[in-house]
């Protein structure tokens, strides 16, 4: 929330924050006054802030951009929509998970990423306004470094093929 009054007062953007299931009453209405705070003070900066949404990957595919943790399901949706991001990868000295998922993307162009010992309100601020301008990653540079999202219809074909049953029509395409 205090990046959003770090950005440019003439930038219009609409925000969409999702607090998760480890928000606690309390911080969920501290993060709410914030974003009232944002709202009365940069008209410009609309910011809504939810506990939950089962439509998140709607969401996710309506944004410009995409600020997240680095964890494996949230980073797949962002590559599967192609969308710009922000990963801010969680990590621990034992539990480096994220950290090696993010800074592999990041290698190869395909998300920004902002270390948690760099994250401050003015870093994540100027991390948003400068992915506007990357080019998202298109399904088929995804499909150039090795990425495949059709699991679904090879997991089908498997089980069809272990049953001994003749397979069902394909899936659609998306």
């Amino acid at each position: 929330m205090r990046a959003l009054g770090c950005l440019p007062n003439d930038l219009a953007i609409y925000s969409m924050i999702v607090g998760g299931p480890e928000v606690s009453a309390e911080h969920f209405d501290v993060i709410e006054r914030q974003c009232q705070l944002v709202a009365s003070r940069y008209p410009r900066h609309r910011t809504h802030f939810i506990h939950f949404s089962p439509h998140l990957l709607d969401h996710m595919a309506a944004a410009d951009l995409v600020i997240s943790l680095g964890g494996y399901n949230t980073v797949t949706e962002i590559l599967t929509l192609e969308k710009r991001s922000i990963v801010v990868p969680y990590y621990t000295s034992s539990n480096k998970e994220q950290l090696i998922r993010a800074s592999l993307m990041e290698r190869f162009g395909l998300v920004r990423v902002l270390y948690p010992d760099q994250l401050s309100p003015e870093t994540l601020a100027e991390s948003i306004v400068v992915p506007v301008h990357d080019q998202a990653p298109a399904g088929k540079r995804l499909q150039g470094l090795g990425f495949d999202f059709g699991g679904l219809g090879r997991i089908r074909e498997h089980v069809v093929r272990l049953i001994g049953r003749n397979p069902a029509p394909p899936l659609p395409e998306k």
